[in-house]
């Protein structure tokens, strides 16, 4: 039928963007080898093109893995007969949510497409950490050999930046199909208590990324340039440092009061006043930085 039709056309213009790619892909890659030939460097070429293809597996992989359950809990949620209120009769509505579930899943293959292309881009860094050799020397504030802030931690921020990428690709994605299967069905609210607890509990995911962030930049402060000297300063040692401490503190517990409160059926409060906490903690560690900063 007709459906059937529109979904052959959909399946051969994918494999004619597959295809595309794969051959600007071998294209490029043909001309870069001829020119590291030339150089006698086709080992080194690749290795690189080893280590980009493999972030971009794994990142596109770890993406789905994580996109594709949560489509289809998202599916599973919203799987119920239209209210009285639908625009459209129940048939309607079955047709429409499966179009809505197929758009979906296109929308997280592109993100998990695009989101891949970051860390393969970021080759040097993954290398760098991967073939990492400690200095012997450690830093007075955290005691950590200086290879970690050299090597190790560009490659952490990689990987928590794609991370916190990914869960707000993922939000967006979810919400905007939750949000038009509830106009569908004739939902009243703007979305329903299935969507509700997965949105909150994506919610809880990114403010433990963000925990996880605020840790990783006590570490950066190595590198701070509001001292007298390069480095961690009185400012930092005094209020950054401890700063940073308590919002990763406070943002993890707001995570899991976000995610209790969304598994519990709690109520807003324990999703809204820790979320707020924080936001206010954020505001006052930054106004106290902009205060100490300001010359006397």
């Amino acid at each position: 039928g007709a459906s059937m039709r529109r979904s052959n056309r959909f399946y051969i213009l994918l494999g004619a963007v597959v295809a595309f790619l794969a051959i600007s892909f071998l294209v490029r890659y043909y001309t870069d080898w001829l020119w590291f030939g030339e150089l006698g460097y086709e080992s080194v070429l690749l290795k690189i093109v080893t280590t980009r293809v493999v972030l971009f597996t794994v990142a596109t992989v770890a993406f789905l893995a994580i996109a594709l359950p949560s489509l289809y809990l998202a599916a599973r949620f919203t799987d119920r007969p239209p209210l009285a209120t639908a625009p459209v009769d129940p048939l309607d509505f079955h047709f429409v949510h499966k179009y809505l579930v197929r758009v979906a899943a296109v929308a997280a293959l592109a993100a998990a497409f695009f989101m891949a292309l970051y860390p393969a881009a970021e080759w040097e860094t993954a290398l760098v950490a991967l073939n990492a050799v400690p200095f012997g020397e450690t830093d007075p504030i955290f005691g950590r050999d200086f290879a970690f802030f050299i090597f190790t931690l560009p490659a952490l921020r990689l990987g928590h930046g794609w991370l916190v990428g990914a869960v707000v690709s993922l939000g967006v994605i979810l919400a905007s199909f939750h949000y038009l299967v509830a106009r569908v069905r004739g939902e009243s609210v703007l979305f329903g208590p299935g969507a509700r607890k997965q949105l909150a509990l994506l919610g809880a995911v990114l403010l433990a990324l963000i925990a996880i962030g605020h840790w990783l930049g006590r570490y950066e402060l190595l590198y701070s340039p509001t001292g007298t000297v390069f480095g961690v300063g009185y400012t930092d040692d005094n209020v950054n440092l401890p700063g940073r401490t308590l919002l990763a503190v406070v943002a993890l517990v707001a995570a899991g009061s976000v995610a209790y409160g969304a598994l519990s059926d709690r109520g807003v409060r324990w999703i809204a006043t820790p979320v707020m906490v924080w936001l206010g903690l954020v505001v006052l560690v930054g106004l106290s930085l902009i205060h100490i900063s300001e010359p006397t």
